[in-house]
């Protein structure tokens, strides 16, 4: 039901590119005006407008060009940490411990397998799938949000990350076959997601949970190395000290957990 019911309907105007690139160059000028705050209500404003029109009533030229807009064609199609941070763990784990050849191997079976079954699915969908997941995610992305969530992670994580960083060089450095190093290595790669606007908490799910991997695997293999009295047996004392300082600082689960 609409709100304003006074209005009239407006009559049909063919719109150009000219008059969509005029208009793009007037709101981009307007914007710079703009506080902070209200920068961000008209950047909401335009993710609804623009994931609301369909791909028929799109006006070429009608997005401001950007390095913003570039980066979030790439960080928001989909392809995000969850998807693709254990597969490329795995490539590398394999380019490590059995060759260039076997992670190759690895890559090409999984492109193949996961672009199929993409391909059908989008088939079966009319081409559904490939719009709401890839066509529509052109939201925003801003390197002020991954600061942000960096932050909150390093205030009630930082510990743990420390002990993650630390119990992966020790695995690499003692060649243990294990997928962990490779995998904290990956969510780390993928941790700018987190700048897309709209995204949230989950996004460092993945960090958190390659953090605990190579954590667990650490204190396995230095335990290991401390029972033989070999090299890097020393590692396993800060990395305790590292688990008793994120359990004392980690009692109750952030309010962001809240709801």
């Amino acid at each position: 039901m609409s709100i304003h019911t006074n209005l009239k309907s407006f009559p049909e105007v063919p719109i150009t590119e000219a008059d969509a690139a005029g208009f793009a160059a007037k709101l981009e000028a307007w914007y710079e005006t703009l506080a902070p705050g209200e920068q961000a209500v008209l950047q909401r404003l335009l993710v609804c407008a623009e994931s609301g029109v369909s791909e028929e009533g799109e006006v070429e030229g009608y997005a401001v060009s950007s390095l913003g807009a570039r980066l979030s064609r790439i960080l928001s199609t989909g392809l995000l940490g969850a998807t693709l941070a254990a597969p490329l763990a795995a490539t590398l784990f394999l380019a490590v411990h059995a060759g260039p050849r076997a992670a190759l191997r690895f890559a090409g079976l999984g492109a193949l397998a996961g672009g199929g079954l993409f391909a059908a699915l989008d088939l079966a969908t009319r081409h559904q799938l490939y719009r709401h997941t890839v066509g529509d995610r052109r939201l925003p992305w801003q390197p002020q949000l991954v600061l942000n969530f960096g932050a909150l992670f390093l205030r009630d994580y930082w510990p743990l990350l420390a002990a993650a960083v630390l119990a992966a060089i020790a695995l690499v450095l003692a060649r243990a076959v294990t997928v962990a190093p490779y995998y904290l290595l990956a969510a780390l790669l993928f941790l700018p997601t987190v700048g897309v606007v709209g995204a949230d908490h989950d996004h460092l799910i993945e960090l958190a949970l390659a953090s605990s991997l190579a954590t667990g695997a650490g204190i396995g293999v230095l335990a290991g190395l401390a029972a033989a009295r070999r090299r890097l047996a020393w590692a396993a004392y800060p990395l305790a000290a590292l688990l008793l300082a994120q359990v004392a600082t980690a009692w109750t689960p952030d309010r962001w957990y809240a709801g």
